[in-house]
């Protein structure tokens, strides 16, 4: 993934992704909170991308507008795109997106250092579940001596990187039932609008364990958290879709920490670590939580 969140997840069909994210979208719109919200998260990644407060208020507001204005979802996106990619941050050497991709170098950096600890005394076989560039794979190979390999729906490797990917086709990954000691899967689960046939075949290549980080949103409760997802679903969509103008589906199938432990202790998984990254993107404003979990009849 890394340069994005992960593109692993896309196996239904288009029209029930677009369907999904444009009831979302206007949803979102429709709450004044939430709007609130993510115009100071879209104009502080602006700023933090290298445009003036004025500059990035007024980029912030043409967005908005060209959200509401009821055009076709992928004439939308490819306005926005361009917009993006026309706004220069150093005169005739860099855009807004590169800004982003430049800003962003540095992430397969931050999550090999979350996950990495980890992984220590895993003997068998790695899977990086939803590799994207292959960055994070490749690290694990090169500093943990680990043997370690990507799936996705398609090879997204960067140049450079050569830990082999396994090709996904959105329910199985051809190989045996427990082949893998370990598994990274890092924001795959809430792009798939029906993540539970992920969860199950997870279950069924891994043996030991599950290293999740998983996009979250804001809040304590329970309560606090769902009326926070406007806001988190617009900034995996800005991140994910606008920025990147990939077709990579966000259908914004969130869960608190808890739900996703429960829903894993269905096949057999047992929670035995559990922490909050909190904000650990400052482009985005996208909030992860780490879960460790562990087969129950391995312990």
């Amino acid at each position: 993934m890394k340069s994005a969140d992960s593109k692993i997840a896309k196996s239904d069909p288009r029209l029930e992704e677009t369907s999904k994210m444009l009831e979302r979208l206007q949803e979102a719109l429709e709450n004044p909170d939430t709007l609130e919200k993510i115009e100071s998260d879209f104009t502080t990644t602006f700023e933090e991308l290298g445009l003036e407060s004025a500059q990035a208020s007024r980029l912030y507001k043409e967005i908005e507008q060209t959200l509401r204005s009821g055009e076709d979802l992928d004439e939308i996106e490819g306005k926005i795109f361009d917009l993006l990619q026309n706004i220069e941050i150093e005169r005739g050497r860099k855009n807004l997106v590169e800004s982003l991709n430049q800003a962003l170098a540095e992430r397969a950096e931050t999550i090999f250092e979350q996950v990495s600890p980890y992984l220590k005394g895993i003997e068998g076989r790695v899977l990086d579940f939803g590799a994207g560039d292959g960055e994070v794979a490749e690290l694990i190979k090169n500093e943990m001596g680990i043997a370690v390999e990507g799936a996705d729906i398609r090879d997204y490797r960067n140049n450079g990187v050569s830990v082999p990917i396994k090709i996904f086709d959105g329910e199985h990954l051809d190989v045996p039932d427990g082949t893998y000691q370990a598994t990274i899967v890092i924001n795959v689960l809430h792009h798939e609008i029906d993540n539970e046939k992920i969860i199950k075949e997870l279950s069924r290549l891994v043996s030991g364990r599950l290293i999740i980080i998983e996009t979250i949103s804001e809040g304590e409760s329970e309560e606090e958290m769902q009326a926070d997802l406007g806001r988190t679903f617009l900034n995996d969509y800005l991140y994910n879709r606008l920025f990147h103008n990939a077709d990579i589906p966000v259908p914004g199938t969130y869960e608190t920490p808890q739900k996703w432990i429960d829903r894993f202790a269905k096949y057999g998984w047992r929670l035995t670590f559990e922490k909050d990254l909190g904000f650990d993107q400052p482009i985005i404003r996208d909030r992860h939580y780490l879960l460790i979990l562990d087969r129950i009849d391995n312990n």
